[in-house]
């Protein structure tokens, strides 16, 4: 983890150097700093390569952002937390119904777009929203953590943190405040962002992340016996 946060700092931090802080767009900003790179050692014909290096490898990263949350949740529909319309699968064993449940949530929300001043607010916009319903996640899992170690201190796992309570309680309790000033950092823009009205910014950070919270909660509770599938039909 120390490893991945200094290479991402260390990214970040070589745009900043580079870049004016009041010309950083969050869309562009790597293609504008290997511009000027690469201008000042007279390798600007490179520009176009790691352009489509970068492409292919967005591809591949967005084709993982795409099966991995569809798969999970296939698992999840198949024992009784998604109504059995989300459980189908074709030929190869994908679920198409989530795919295009998960296609059209998307375009949705991509509409954030149009109610923003310019690209790259919507794109901090777009990005504070997904992280924020991620940090939700680890906040569920660390509660969970804590309570466990209660529940069920005997069962075996494959890594125990030290010191059964106090342990668990200060590694969990410093992931938990993590988790909610990075939610609520998420709140504050960039002061470089024109993000037009506050009260708009504010409450479609808001609103989203409290719809997409409450909607498999709303789920869990309308929940079917008659959504599970039998082990025969799987």
């Amino acid at each position: 983890a120390g490893i991945t946060l200094f290479l991402f700092m260390l990214g970040a931090l070589s745009i900043a150097i580079v870049i004016p802080k009041e010309n950083i767009s969050l869309v562009s900003g790597l293609m504008e700093a290997l511009k000027l790179y690469l201008s000042q050692y007279g390798l600007s014909w490179l520009l176009p390569t790691l352009a489509l290096l970068l492409v292919v490898g967005a591809i591949a990263e967005v084709n993982s952002w795409i099966m991995g949350p569809v798969k999970a949740l296939y698992t999840t529909s198949v024992h009784g937390n998604l109504p059995p319309f989300f459980q189908n699968l074709n030929k190869h064993g994908m679920p198409t119904h989530l795919l295009l449940f998960q296609a059209i949530v998307v375009t949705i929300v991509s509409f954030v777009i149009l109610y923003m001043p310019t690209i790259s607010t919507a794109y901090w916009i777009l990005t504070a929203i997904s992280a924020q319903i991620y940090l939700i996640m680890y906040i569920f899992m660390f509660i969970a953590a804590i309570r466990l170690r209660y529940t069920h201190p005997h069962v075996p796992r494959l890594y125990k943190i030290p010191n059964p309570h106090k342990g668990m309680w200060f590694v969990a309790s410093l992931g938990l405040a993590a988790s909610i000033f990075a939610i609520c950092i998420g709140f504050v823009p960039p002061s470089q962002l024109s993000t037009g009205s506050r009260t708009i910014y504010h409450s479609l950070l808001f609103f989203g992340l409290l719809v997409m919270i409450a909607i498999p909660l709303i789920i869990y509770q309308c929940r079917k016996p008659s959504w599970v599938i039998q082990a025969e039909e799987e």
